[in-house]
This record gives structure tokens, C-alpha cells and sequence, in this order.
């Protein structure tokens, strides 16, 4: 889905950019995977962030571009880096996005696009075998701690139990963690560890996912 570009405050009316605005955020709802533009001669701006926060909620796989690469001067072998730490520390949410420095004018990476779209697109519709997930879960659900896995909930004692997982969907791939005992509410840090996890496990590649606990608590006698 290609969007009109987003103009910013200073180069066109503001009614201008709220149109665009609502246009993407339109399109980001139809999309499988969003290519975020960052003018790497700006850098990142409140309304890039933005529109990557929609993009994220529309659970569509998501591709970092800074174009312009070609026009940021004195350019040394630290400059890549440097910039990418510095979109990542303004999209933290966006960790599992891969990035790529591009020239929409000389044509520079561009043609790398498409693969990684393809690839992500891939990602976002597969379907983990359910002897594959039970292994997982026996692995990095089961009998996590000892290692780096955080605790489940917040202090670390807890008589909350974490039964089973099962795939849900696809576009984006969403999991449920079945919980009991207990009071319900899993640690964000815990989450965030088994969506790491699932990724680096089943090459989750540019796709956010989703993992909903369904909790049971069990009933007072």
C-alpha cells in the first residue's frame, strides 16, 4: 500500500498533513508489512514515531528505511550505528524491526526492500507446529528460571502457574499463555522475554507478536 507522503509542519498546511495522517493510518489497517520512512538528514521526529506507533497497533510487520543516506555528509564507519542507536532509542518498541540506509534518488540498497518484505510477510503468516510449541514451552515456559528468564510476575513469588501456550493467529502470529492459581497479570518483562524467545526460535522476522493470557483462578473451597 503506498500512502502520500506525510508532510511535516513548516512545508505544507497543517489540514494538508492531518489528511495524510488519517490516510495512512487508513492504509496501515489494509497493510501486511509497513516500510517506515526516516529522512535520515532530519532524523526521527515526534510524527515518525507516531506513525510507527499506528503501525505497530495495526500489527502489521514492520521495515526501518532512513533514505537520504546518500546526503548525510562526513559519513565515517561509526555513523550507521550511531544513527540506528539513535532511531531505536526513540522507537524502543520497535526493537525486533530490522533497519536499512537507502537513496530513493540514487537507488542505493533500495532493491533490498522487497525481499525483506517478502520475508516478513512470510514471518506474519506462519503457523508453529504444535509439537514445535510444546517443545518450546517445556523449554522456555516450563522450567525457565536458573537461567535469564525473569519471574513471572512482579517480586518473583507467586502461586500464579503457567499451564500451557497455544497459537491463536496469524498477521500478526498472537499466542495464549493459559495461567492459573494465583492472581492473573503476567510481568511485562516476562512477556517481553517469550516474544524474544518465540522470535529468535521460529525466525519471527520484522513481525511484532501477541501474547494474551487467559487466566483461571482457581475456585475458594
Amino acid at each position: 500500500v503506498d500512502t502520500a507522503g506525510i508532510r511535516r509542519k513548516g512545508k505544507a498546511a497543517k489540514v494538508a498533513e492531518k489528511l495524510s495522517v488519517v490516510m495512512a493510518m487508513k492504509s496501515l489497517k489494509r497493510a501486511d508489512v509497513a516500510i517506515v520512512i526516516v529522512d535520515a538528514e532530519e532524523g526521527v521526529t515526534a510524527l515518525d514515531a507516531h506513525i510507527a506507533g499506528y503501525a505497530y497497533d495495526a500489527g502489521c510487520s514492520i521495515i526501518l528505511a532512513c533514505n537520504k543516506w546518500d546526503a548525510v555528509k562526513n559519513k565515517e564507519t561509526s555513523t550507521s550505528s550511531a544513527f540506528e542507536r539513535n532511531v531505536r532509542e526513540r522507537m524502543k518498541f520497535l526493537d525486533f524491526a530490522p533497519m536499512i540506509m537507502v537513496s530513493a534518488l540514487t537507488g542505493q540498497r533500495v532493491e533490498k526492500l522487497l525481499p525483506l518484505a517478502i520475508r516478513a510477510n512470510e514471518a506474519r503468516n506462519r503457523r508453529v507446529p504444535t509439537s514445535q510449541l510444546n517443545a518450546f514451552f517445556e523449554d522456555a515456559v516450563s522450567q525457565p528460571r536458573g537461567g535469564s528468564a525473569p519471574a513471572p510476575v512482579k517480586g518473583g513469588v507467586s502461586r500464579l502457574h503457567v499451564q500451557y501456550m497455544t497459537q491463536a493467529g496469524v498477521r500478526p502470529p498472537t499466542f495464549v499463555l493459559f495461567t492459573s492459581g494465583g492472581k492473573g497479570g503476567l510481568h511485562f518483562s516476562y512477556l517481553r522475554y517469550l516474544q524474544n524467545r518465540l522470535r529468535e526460535q521460529f525466525d519471527f522476522f520484522a513481525t511484532p507478536l501477541r501474547i494474551v493470557e487467559k487466566h483461571k483462578q482457581r475456585k475458594k473451597k
